[in-house]
């Protein structure tokens, strides 16, 4: 039995042996609790998995003269605890989008909770979980690995059960209106699952790496190169032991949607994507300017992509869906052609 389980133990059977006020203590505990949320924000803490069931079990530590509800953490056969971890109180995903269950159609992600109150189906997939019970309603946390917030959800408690209330999932949308998204977040730092360019080819060129979020709000690193193949240019992205996607664009100067290559492809599985990728490769400088547009109007000069491994010029523009509305290729003759986004394909 190990340190943690022996205090336990020792303070169930110190708790038997007095009478403690439950519903004064269960007040005292909630703000105690709701004050311990804004310190354990500022400080590290200690792994595990909270699930309070109102009032239901309590401790007293008598020597003290101090009352303590009773946490309700659970042990693996292997001794380790079940959820991974904490998991953040607050998001730090730049967007999320939230799910009223009662009046929205979209079945993109459905966590569920077992009459227990654990996580199920969707829900127990998540690297960490976090399920609080107060009294007829139950909040559930999913976290990244780092403990990141990456969903939360609402449920009221039923006959047989909980029932979904409503969602919150970081998502991919947009949160800078209608100007160019950056292609290379330099924040991101290093990691064993980063695809690197000696996994791709000799010459690539790092052209993309952003956090994406899947349906359920888990983030996933997606990173993408670009070197010659041919005379053409490729693109791979993805994650170095998991799904590389493989585009060719074209001789000519023609403007290639690469959105696919936004996301693992099991990740969008009838899900449109909140941003386009488009990519155009100019082989014979016969390209002067690449620029796209938006519903009023405004338009933004894509600047091209430096890579000194490939003749020519590439241009990338990564733009939320909703405001591209054309993308305008003038030529050295001062030629323009606007090609419209729902034409363009890979």
């Amino acid at each position: 039995m190990s340190q943690e389980q022996r205090v336990r133990a020792a303070l169930r059977r110190e708790a038997e042996k007095h009478e403690v006020d439950v519903a004064g203590l269960y007040t005292a505990t909630r703000g105690r609790l709701a004050a311990e949320d804004v310190r354990a924000r500022r400080r590290p803490r200690s792994p595990h998995r909270v699930v309070l069931a109102a009032a239901a079990a309590v401790v007293a530590v008598a020597a003290m003269g101090v009352a303590t509800p009773l946490v309700a953490d659970r042990l693996l056969a292997d001794g380790s605890e079940p959820g991974g971890g904490p998991v953040d109180d607050y998001f730090s995903c730049p967007a999320q989008r939230t799910v009223d269950a009662a009046r929205s159609d979209d079945d993109g992600f459905l966590p569920e909770l077992s009459a227990s109150g654990e996580p199920v189906g969707e829900a127990a997939g998540a690297p960490r979980d976090q399920v609080v019970v107060d009294e007829d309603r139950a909040t559930l946390r999913l976290g990244n690995p780092d403990g990141s917030l990456a969903s939360i959800s609402t449920f009221e408690k039923v006959p047989g059960g909980y029932r979904l209330l409503d969602t919150t999932v970081c998502s991919n949308d947009p949160v800078a209106g209608s100007s160019s998204l950056p292609l290379v977040d330099t924040g991101l730092g290093d990691s064993s699952s980063d695809l690197r360019a000696e996994d791709v080819a000799a010459d690539a060129v790092l052209v993309l790496d952003r956090l994406t979020y899947d349906v359920s709000g888990l983030s996933k690193r997606i990173t993408a190169y670009a070197y010659p193949c041919g005379l053409r240019v490729c693109v791979e992205s993805g994650t170095r032991g998991g799904t590389i996607t493989r585009s060719s664009l074209p001789r000519s100067a023609t403007p290639v949607d690469l959105t696919s290559q936004l996301s693992d492809p099991d990740d969008v599985v009838g899900v449109e994507s909140a941003q386009r990728l488009v990519a155009l490769y100019d082989r014979d400088g016969s390209v002067a300017e690449v620029a796209w547009t938006d519903a009023v109007g405004t338009r933004t000069v894509v600047l091209q992509v430096d890579g000194a491994s490939w003749p020519g010029q590439l241009f990338l523009v990564l733009a939320p869906t909703e405001a591209l509305a054309g993308l305008d290729v003038r030529d050295a003759d001062g030629a323009v052609t606007t090609y419209d986004p729902a034409e363009l394909r890979d």
